[in-house]
């Protein structure tokens, strides 16, 4: 079948569950308990990329369509590189916002004059302030600016990591200060729902970084040792770990304190392979290597929430493997202490058939929640957003009484769909195959050639532009966007996993 017909066909899937159809078997898993006996919480990632809240004319136009996502919450980014997109005493305006402009805050003036607002939660990134490719100065303002010696050092002495990165040092208490100082602030002056705490971890997962002088010298004085101690010391994995977790108790305890009852959450990592039992994740990578211990986290500091950062492409074996077994260590540890715990999931690396998947088998799970990564990228093929999100709203995110099943069994067989139009092209012509040379190793391999014009990919027929354009208005329902097409990898891998609609 041709790619342009997969496309068709994905699509088609996407647009009968957006109308209520059944899509038929599509390999879907059995529904776990939270996902019939229970609600299941969605929420998107709202960033700055786009320049989507920098300026009014912008914020004006993001305004309207919020209330129509099918999201019941907003997570919105308010503070990035260490500085603000609201009003701040303590961080400079963000980068490209005029000083007379409050993002946030306007922001929240328009919603709340929908009549069925959802809840709006500030994103905060609060340990990495800067970042040596980013080609923007520090403002005077900025905390950098005042405060170098606040950055973390890893064990050669460096202050900025892999990805360019700078981050303040977990363990200081003068840094822990000034984060509380600026989470108080926020939520003190604005009418937020809750707040997500991100970025609490030290690069990398080496555990390579936190060799702050100050940070030294206050093992030294706890442990009597004198030297300096290699990453992967026991001792010194746990200080540093035990810096970070009460950096969170701080910041959870200002928030409450600004206002009672405002929900907090942070962003939990999920590198590396996830522990079979929840008693082994101070072993795993995340505890051990980023020295990110979310796991002790809900019942140290009475956290509301953990977003488990996700992101895994479908498409990929091993990854989607991971995926599930993140989620399903996730919603063990939720069941255990209680708290909510939701996936972050990443439709920026997914077509749109995947990110609807990956979303459903959070649910399958058994998590609180879900949130969508992000607003500005949702899903690889951007032409199907609007049926996605429909496909959201009638199947993952609605109610479990009146969720669309997109199972069939065998007592009440779901009636097989109409099938949608297949255009019929002659295959295009076959390019001369090269005549096969020995390797050194005694194999057969093909001779290779440098590509030529005559061997590329035919182009499409008349007609088919045109086939592409009804199909979307048909899913749509109003005038067409085309279909942005997903690569051809994804396409092998769409017909590979489901043989029976390609």
């Amino acid at each position: 079948m041709r790619p342009f017909v997969r496309i068709l066909r994905a699509a088609w899937i996407i647009g009968c569950l957006a109308a209520g159809l059944p899509a038929g078997s599509v390999g879907a898993q059995q529904i776990g308990d939270r996902s019939t006996t229970g609600t299941f919480g969605g929420a998107i990632l709202l960033t700055p990329a786009g320049s989507h809240y920098r300026d009014a004319t912008r914020l004006g136009r993001l305004i309207p369509e919020v209330p129509r996502l099918p999201f019941a919450e907003i997570i919105i980014q308010v503070r990035a590189f260490g500085e603000a997109y609201y009003e701040s005493a303590l961080a400079p305006k963000a980068f490209g916002v005029s000083e007379g402009f409050d993002p946030l805050g306007e922001f929240l003036k328009g919603l709340a004059t929908a009549p069925d607002p959802p809840r709006v939660i500030a994103w905060l990134d609060l340990l990495a302030v800067a970042n040596v490719n980013r080609p923007v100065p520090l403002a005077a303002a900025h905390v950098l600016s005042e405060h170098g010696d606040w950055l973390t050092l890893n064990v050669r002495s460096e202050r900025v990591d892999a990805e360019g990165f700078q981050c303040l040092e977990p363990a200081l208490a003068e840094v822990q200060a000034h984060l509380e100082q600026i989470v108080s602030e926020l939520i003190a002056q604005y009418p937020i729902d809750g707040v997500l705490l991100d970025g609490l971890r030290y690069p990398g997962v080496a555990a390579e970084w936190g060799y702050h002088p100050g940070v030294l010298q206050a093992w030294r004085e706890r442990t009597g040792r004198t030297d300096r101690p290699a990453p992967d010391d026991a001792s010194w994995i746990e200080f540093r770990r035990e810096g970070l977790n009460r950096l969170v108790e701080r910041l959870v305890a200002a928030s409450r304190n600004a206002r009672p009852g405002v929900s907090v959450s942070v962003m939990g990592l999920s590198e590396g392979p996830a522990p079979t039992e929840p008693g082994g994740f101070a072993e795993s990578l995340v505890a051990a290597g980023a020295l990110q211990d979310w796991r002790a986290w809900i019942g140290q500091s009475q956290l509301d929430r953990v977003i488990v950062e996700n992101f895994r492409a479908e498409g990929d074996v091993a990854e989607r493997e991971a995926f599930d077994a993140w989620n399903h260590l996730a919603a063990r540890i939720g069941r255990q202490t209680g708290a909510e715990v939701f996936a972050a999931v990443a439709g920026f690396r997914n077509i749109s058939f995947d990110a609807l998947m990956q979303m459903r088998r959070a649910r399958e799970a058994g998590l609180a929640g879900a949130a969508l990564a992000y607003y500005h990228a949702p899903i690889q093929d951007l032409g199907t957003r609007d049926p996605f999100f429909g496909a959201l709203r009638a199947t993952v995110l609605a109610p479990s009484a009146e969720r669309l099943s997109t199972t069939q069994t065998a007592a009440a067989p779901s009636p097989e769909p109409p099938s949608p139009p297949v255009l019929e092209l002659p295959p295009p012509p076959e390019p001369p195959v090269p005549p096969a040379v020995e390797t050194a190793r005694g194999e057969m391999v093909p001779e290779t050639t440098t590509p030529t014009t005559d061997t590329l990919a035919v182009a499409p027929p008349p007609g088919i532009e045109e086939l592409l354009r009804a199909s979307t208005r048909g899913l749509e329902g109003t005038r067409g966007r085309r279909l942005l097409q997903p690569s051809e990898a994804a396409l092998e891998y769409l017909r590979r996993k489901f043989p029976n609609l390609f």
